[in-house]
């Protein structure tokens, strides 16, 4: 059986996107996520990374809050800072998608659903 690594997740970004260009000009944007789980108290907080003309257009697109739906890779990333030995896992995003944002409520008519009872007297409105 051939390993699988693809994931999708949507949440709401916990941080607005940094967005840096490599030295050869490949623009990169750093993000952080939370997608809550099966329980309302239960969040999953990850950190993402996007390339190129997709990481300009989240940079430009995206704020702190935002709702949003990826799918990527699941990364191991190590380094070493003071002698000290250091692993995260992060995501490395290949495509993304807005999120929906709740639609705001609507103002609700005065009482009676918007027509005048009174004038119609008991009379159903159909």
């Amino acid at each position: 059986m051939a390993d699988l690594n693809n994931l999708s997740l949507g949440g709401r970004l916990t941080r607005d996107p940094e967005l840096r260009h490599t030295q050869s000009g490949t623009p990169i944007a750093k993000f952080g996520m939370a997608s809550n789980g099966w329980k309302d108290d239960d969040v999953c907080f990850v950190d993402c990374t996007v390339f190129g003309k997709k990481a300009e257009a989240l940079g430009k697109h995206f704020k702190k809050g935002d709702p949003i739906s990826i799918t990527g890779r699941l990364k191991l990333d190590r380094w070493e800072k003071d002698g000290q030995r250091h692993q995260r896992h992060t995501i490395e995003v290949t495509d993304w998608h807005f999120g929906v944002k709740p639609k705001q409520q609507e103002p609700q008519p005065a009482q009676g659903g918007g027509w005048d009872q009174g004038s119609m007297g008991d009379q159903t409105p159909f």
